[in-house]
């Protein structure tokens, strides 16, 4: 059938931003017990845990097909793909995580901004670009992708989420030959919930299942969503990034919980002037640690319609007192430093109710547009909640010089055994606050000036698939040149590169999955074609709240960043709008709006040292120039806001180019100049 007289598939189809996938969540370790979960220090990575089990780094079944009319489809009767059909060429096996291109398959490609795969942007009908549009057959490939795992005897009766950490472009997923679902975006993770396929006719022995299962990836080079990822860097396929099932109890358990800070300060939150005018660091009295913590299970449905949440409420047959969070902050830590005492290190402690929703509340959430930052978070479709407050004095702060860091740990615990702890989770905490007052970047209530590099994951053996070794050489190395940020171009990174970037103190500016830089070859100028197109909206929010939901509790973000050269349009301006509803606590920053008012700061690409200092006032950044627009609110309704260059040297090649020119032009006499980031620090 011709590509125009049948519907379209989901890697070709606008509308389908994945089937079946879960909502994002911070990182799960599933700890067995409170102890393991104080076992890390800062900078370790994570301790293995009997409720998680590896499927990589491993070796899988792959087979690749240059056209995905030649991919085969898995299927229930061969429990999997058939490996015994030929298609084109023979299975082989492949390393998980691995670009399929680094192992010979298809051929990588570089471009700057035009894409590839349709240079010239056709068809010029722009209805066609809000349902299908044109992935040239020629030009897409799939990788097939299988692997056998057994379950954990252990694992009976639990709820069993497969996690895939980022697949490039799109995939399809299957557990013994049954389809799992659908995903895109290539750089955050994607997750399924798969306790009924491995439980649904599986050999029980001994109380347990004793089952060989097969999990089956069709991952396709290209998809609608590959207009969203046009960023200038290698475009490669594949797995990208870890794999592995874990294991929660069914009853109850905790998958998601939001960590917010609030600092104390002294009268007027400043220290008096030191000699010669020098604003002295200001030190809080106490520090408040808010988490908003979301529970899922059998025992956890929401309530009927009327009933109030709390212990009262147990009537209607829920769980409302049955369940609490216990909770323990331990610190501070300082990697490179001993870790204090086990008993010393416990700065608060405490336990609060679990409370189960309402049912109308349910199902408003149920019910949410998917241009609403809500729709796309696991917290949406949980049935319970805890609310965690906890209070200590003389808190030690995170920064980029002193990164301290507390150790948080949730426990599910039940009103008939207290002492067991029924579902661990932690994470680190770091104790800061970020706000732009009076046109100048603060941290800490103070002002802070970054030394920035942008960073691509790229490893020349692996493609885009990076281990824990190669993040802690970039870390190591970054710091060693005295730089202290870095900006995430132009994706979400690695949740091992942000647990590193926590410890050793390197400011984060988390960057959505958005770039449609290839759209200026439509001839007017600008690349916002998509962020205008009503259609597009949810994939906007959609990359831009799951990155937020995802990294929202990692010290190291200083501030989210919208997308990267994807022009101007409401969609952008909708993203804005919901991640500050998502997390008032951070700046959002976006170059290409200029001064529009859905950016906290002001952050253009090689301004000269002219421009640079004329957008430190507020005339200057009221002004249009180059490509970015004249604000339509008057600039004294918006206020000056610091000016920060988001690329400034630009690295990539053999070389950067008279970088000692670079800093002067970075080190403007306005106090509201935050500083640069060199273009790239990797790629």
């Amino acid at each position: 059938m011709a590509r125009a007289e049948r519907p379209p598939a989901d890697w070709e189809a606008v509308q389908v931003l994945h089937r079946g996938r879960l909502g994002m969540h911070v990182p799960l370790r599933c700890y067995e017990s409170v102890a393991t979960a104080l076992a890390p220090q800062p900078g370790d990575a994570p301790l293995p845990s009997t409720n998680v089990l590896s499927l990589s780094p491993a070796r899988w079944m792959f087979a690749f097909a240059p056209s995905i009319e030649r991919a085969p489809t898995p299927s229930e009767a061969h429990g999997g793909y058939d490996l015994r059909a030929a298609l084109g060429t023979s299975w082989g096996t492949i390393d998980v995580p691995l670009s399929w291109q680094m192992a010979s398959h298809g051929a990588p490609i570089y471009t700057n901004f035009v894409y590839p795969f349709n240079p010239t942007l056709a068809p010029a009908d722009e209805a066609t670009w809000d349902v299908r549009p044109l992935l040239p057959p020629e030009c897409n490939s799939a990788g097939c992708y299988e692997t056998t795992f057994e379950l954990p005897a252990r694992w009976a009766g639990r709820r069993i989420i497969l996690h895939i950490g980022a697949v490039e472009s799109a995939a399809h997923v299957w557990v013994d030959g049954s389809l799992v679902g659908y995903s895109t975006d290539s750089r955050l993770p994607a997750e399924f919930d798969v306790t009924a396929l491995l439980s649904a006719g599986g050999e029980r022995r001994n109380g347990g299942i004793r089952r060989t299962h097969t999990v089956s990836l069709r991952v396709y080079r290209l998809c609608a969503a590959s207009y969203l990822e046009d960023q200038d860097h290698w475009w490669l396929s594949g797995i990208h990034r870890d794999v592995h099932l874990f294991a929660k109890r069914a009853d109850a358990a905790i998958v998601d919980y939001a960590v917010n800070t609030e600092l104390w300060w002294p009268e007027d939150g400043r220290a008096a002037r030191g000699g010669g005018g020098a604003e002295a660091p200001p030190l809080p009295t106490a520090a408040r640690i808010h988490v908003d913590v979301s529970l899922l299970g059998d025992a956890l449905q929401p309530l009927p319609t009327g009933a109030a949440g709390g212990a009262a409420s147990g009537a209607d047959g829920g769980a409302d007192g049955e369940y609490a969070i216990a909770y323990e902050l331990h610190g501070p830590f300082l990697l490179g430093r001993p870790p204090p005492a086990p008993r010393a290190s416990l700065v608060a402690s405490g336990k609060c109710e679990v409370l189960r929703v309402s049912a109308a509340e349910s199902a408003s959430l149920a019910a949410l547009a998917t241009s609403e930052w809500r729709a796309h978070t696991l917290a949406a479709a949980c049935g319970a909640r805890a609310v965690v407050d906890a209070r200590l004095s003389s808190p030690r702060l995170w920064s980029a010089e002193e990164p301290y860091l507390y150790r948080l740990v949730l426990s599910l615990r039940t009103r008939a055994r207290p002492a067991e702890a029924r579902d661990v989770e932690a994470c680190w905490v770091g104790l800061k606050e970020v706000s732009v007052r009076a046109g100048r970047l603060e941290l800490n209530r103070m002002a802070i000036t970054l030394r920035g590099v942008n960073r691509h994951d790229h490893c020349p053996e692996r493609g885009k698939a990076m281990d824990r070794a190669l993040m802690l050489r970039d870390a190591v190395l970054i710091k060693r040149f005295n730089f202290n940020a870095v900006r995430t171009a132009h994706y979400p990174a690695a949740t091992a590169w942000m647990d590193l970037c926590d410890a050793y103190g390197l400011y984060v500016v988390d960057e959505a999955n958005i770039e449609t830089h290839g759209f200026v070859m439509r001839g007017d100028g600008q690349c916002g074609f998509l962020a205008r197109r009503p259609a597009w909206r949810a994939h906007f929010v959609a990359r831009g709240a799951r990155m937020v939901a995802r990294d929202r509790n990692h010290a190291c973000v200083l501030v989210w960043s919208l997308a990267n050269e994807a022009g101007i349009g409401p969609n952008l301006a909708h993203e804005y709008a919901q991640l500050k509803a998502m997390d008032p606590s951070r700046p959002v920053q976006y170059e290409q709006c200029g001064a529009l008012p859905y950016t906290d700061i002001i952050c253009p690409m090689y301004p000269s040292a002219a421009k640079l200092r004329e957008l430190g006032t507020a005339r200057g950044q009221a002004k249009p120039w180059a490509h970015y627009p004249r604000p339509a609110v008057p600039a004294a309704e918006l206020g000056v806001r610091p000016v920060v260059m988001c690329e400034y040297s630009h690295a990539m090649g053999n070389s950067n180019g008279a970088p000692r020119r670079a800093p002067p032009r970075a080190r403007c006499a306005a106090p509201r100049h935050a500083a640069p980031h060199a273009d790239a620090s990797r790629d």
